[in-house]
């Protein structure tokens, strides 16, 4: 079903209302302080937003991004293309279910996408045992202070 809801909001996924995704994505990036030459996981890819980010700091690096959504990962490469982007593999896999021996990546990120798994601390197991001894990981994920309006934070009620 959470399959099926990607698919079908794909095409407006990137809307302006929905910013924030590419704003939050560019600072993960930032964050990450890569050197250029890594090997990167964006599990939970979504539209690519990490992905695409991520990939301008890797002039010598590369991004493999993996989403179970064929309509979200139809509109990563849509982006990737419009932005020549060569450095980003995306493929459909389920993050919980990740295809890749361990220690393959240097870098694993997973931006607004672990919560939507019930055991989230398997999950994340799970993507650190594809980052090579030594590397990093980064989730990006909502706290009940996310948004602030002008200044002051909106709190859910």
């Amino acid at each position: 079903m959470l399959k099926e809801t990607f698919d079908n909001v794909s095409g407006g996924y990137d809307d302006k209302a929905l910013r924030f995704f590419q704003a939050s994505a560019e600072h993960m990036a930032f964050l990450l302080g890569l050197q250029g030459n890594e090997n990167v996981l964006d599990a939970a890819c979504g539209t690519g937003n990490a992905a695409l980010a991520i990939a301008k700091f890797l002039p010598n690096g590369r991004v493999t991004a993996v989403d179970f959504s064929p309509g979200m990962l139809d509109q990563a490469r849509r982006k990737a293309a419009s932005f020549d982007v060569c450095n980003v593999e995306f493929m459909e896999q389920d993050m919980q279910n990740l295809d890749f021996s361990g220690g393959l990546f240097d870098v694993a990120v997973c931006a607004f996408g672990i919560f939507f798994v019930e055991d989230m601390e398997s999950l994340l197991l799970r993507i650190a045992s594809t980052v090579k001894p030594g590397g990093r990981i980064m989730i990006s994920n909502f706290q009940k202070i996310t948004f602030t309006f002008k200044g002051h934070a909106l709190r859910p009620t």
